[in-house]
């Protein structure tokens, strides 16, 4: 029989590293380590690894030459919607050598669980209570009241405007990223002026002792004083349960979005569940949110592995922000592969967010391999970011003072680091991890 080709050139942009990984383990004839890679994520009903597996089993790569399993393996990963011609013909190619179409179907039936249908059920997350569903969880302690617009005011507007960013162990915010504003950019600029002035509740360890905190979300509302809290029209709240009630996926969605932001004042509505419920539907955006729920655990209990699946659904769909986690998420694997494909994601995102632009200049100045570094285009990253959605000026300092450092130009290095340490202090934030990288360069610089 004359061999068939692996899924290579076909690569998905969402592929994860695991799937890199096992490609790269296959074209170094490491066959068994591909086989095992490719197994346990089709058995996650990663359509690609189940391609490859057939592939395997035909051509006898580790594994006996196994008609029917090849085919048993690519009629399941040619099933999906997503399926492409070159798969559906390669199918088509060994279903016709087939001779005992009984034992072929016994192989298949064996399978069937491992499809994207029936796998659904398995990556469902596991939720928590209501209180805990909560997608907000930073308590301000000290507050500077933005000011309300005054176009915005004249025109009865009303909104909210949601952030992610970290804190250090004084509770000040860092990294403030825009994730959301409704209406449009309005209430933008003198929201992130305000909340870059904020001090949070800082996260604390077992003894006590206040610890640097990520991933922390806070929505901040505006509202016009003399009205009731930003609610939904009776008529659209009816029609998106009407079509909620029809098993309408964007309904579905749109119940969800609306119950995550309180905007919905029956606390039936569970708004993981309804993305939940969307995203089993192919709804791209409740593809996404479900898939950041289950990585970042909020609103259900933490599963990065289901939860990249997930995000992988959402890319393969076009979904944005699920290309953006995926290559954050990525980043923060310290193997080559997967900084490697990281650095890919980074370079291929037509509009990055700030966050996106921040974690790519890191990864492009931090990195341990030497084929990622690349400090000169880090700093030309770092230049374009807007301040318009980007306040930590600590964090642009340090990684263009690192840059510098990376190219030889030890005075820069200097300068921008004691900026950062000028920064910090200026805001009251922590100034350890400053002071110790400024005395490191000082260091050096006496030294030559």
């Amino acid at each position: 029989m004359k061999k068939i080709l692996l899924l290579i050139a076909l690569l998905p942009f969402y592929a994860t590293a695991d799937f890199f990984n096992a490609i790269n383990d296959y074209q170094n004839r490491k066959y068994k380590s591909a086989y095992n890679q490719f197994l346990e994520m089709a058995k996650m009903g990663e359509t690609r690894s189940q391609f490859n597996l057939g592939v395997m089993f035909y051509n006898g790569q580790y594994v006996d030459k196994d008609i029917n399993q090849a085919y048993a393996w690519l009629k399941l990963a040619t099933e999906n919607e997503a399926a492409t011609d070159q798969e559906k013909q390669t199918f088509n190619q060994i279903s016709s050598q087939i001779a005992q179409q009984k034992l072929a179907q016994k192989a298949f039936s064996d399978i069937e669980n491992y499809s994207n249908k029936n796998l659904l059920v398995s990556l469902y997350p596991e939720f928590l209570n209501t209180q805990e569903s909560n997608p907000d969880n930073a308590t301000p302690l000290k507050i500077v009241q933005p000011k309300y617009p005054r176009n915005a005011a004249i025109r009865g507007l009303q909104g909210w405007v949601k952030y992610q960013f970290d804190l250090d162990i004084k509770g000040h915010p860092r990294n403030i990223i825009l994730i959301e504003s409704i209406p449009g950019d309005t209430f933008v600029k003198n929201s992130l002026r305000a909340i870059s002035k904020w001090r949070f509740q800082p996260s604390k360890d077992k003894a006590g002792a206040p610890i640097p905190t990520k991933n922390i979300l806070y929505t901040m509302e505006f509202k016009l004083s003399n009205t009731d809290n930003i609610q939904i029209k009776d008529s659209a709240l009816r029609s998106a349960e009407d079509g909620h009630q029809q098993n309408h996926p964007h309904s579905t969605y749109q119940l969800a979005l609306w119950s995550k932001y309180g905007l919905i004042k029956d606390s039936s509505y569970n708004s993981t569940k309804l993305f939940l419920q969307s995203a089993v539907q192919g709804h791209p955006i409740a593809q996404f949110e479900t898939g950041r729920s289950l990585v970042l655990g909020k609103g259900c209990k933490q599963d990065k592995s289901k939860g990249l699946i997930w995000l992988n659904r959402a890319a393969s769909n076009g979904q944005a922000e699920a290309k953006e986690m995926l290559a954050n998420v990525l980043m923060s694997n310290k193997d080559i592969t997967s900084q490697r494909q990281a650095s890919s994601y980074f370079g291929s995102i037509e509009k990055p967010s700030p966050l996106t632009k921040i974690n790519f200049a890191k990864l492009l100045v931090y990195s341990k391999f030497t084929e990622i570094l690349d400090p000169k285009r880090a700093i030309n990253i770092v230049d374009d970011i807007s301040h318009k959605t980007y306040r930590d000026n600590i964090t642009l300092y340090e990684i263009k003072a690192a840059a510098y450092f990376k190219i030889g130009k030890i005075k820069k290095a200097i300068s921008y680091q004691e900026d950062a340490l000028e920064e910090a202090k200026d805001i009251d934030a922590d100034t350890t991890q400053a002071k110790e990288t400024l005395e490191k360069y000082l260091l050096i610089r006496n030294s030559i």
